[in-house]
């Protein structure tokens, strides 16, 4: 089963969550929260509430935490503040505030039981004759 948690209008820039990306996508849960909880990064404490947020999230579904991974993660560009800097000789500058969304995917590293795949009925298109009838044959 998939259990998916969204973070909006975080104030991060996303360029710098996507450094901490490549160390969170493929890993299990738990594991996660103890090697975050360390890192000096802002990404990774926001990371790191959002895996505690999804783990309750799931744990109130009743689901073993133990056996939840992070199938993905989702980083998308929000909304820009913008600000002026001001410059020598009269000039402004610029300055954008970046926001970010962050979105979780945790899925469930359990076996599921492979469900039983049903037979396609075959739809006789012949008439009596033996001749395929072109009206039916068109599905």
């Amino acid at each position: 089963m998939k259990y998916k948690i969204t973070s909006r209008f975080q104030r991060i820039s996303p360029r710098k969550l996507m450094a901490i990306r490549h160390l969170i996508k493929d890993r299990k849960a738990e594991e996660l929260q103890q090697s975050l909880i360390h890192r000096p990064e802002k990404g990774s404490r926001l990371i790191f509430k959002l895996i505690n947020s999804a783990l309750d999230s799931a744990k109130s579904k009743d689901a073993d935490i133990k056996s939840l991974k992070i199938k993905n993660i989702i980083i998308d560009v929000g909304p820009k503040l913008k600000r002026r800097k001001i410059k020598a000789r009269g000039r402004a500058d610029v300055v954008e505030k970046r926001y970010c969304h962050i979105t979780l995917i945790l899925e469930d590293k359990r076996k599921k039981p492979d469900k039983v795949k049903k037979e396609k009925k075959e739809i006789d298109n012949k008439d009596k004759s033996g001749k395929v009838n072109k009206s039916k044959a068109r599905i």
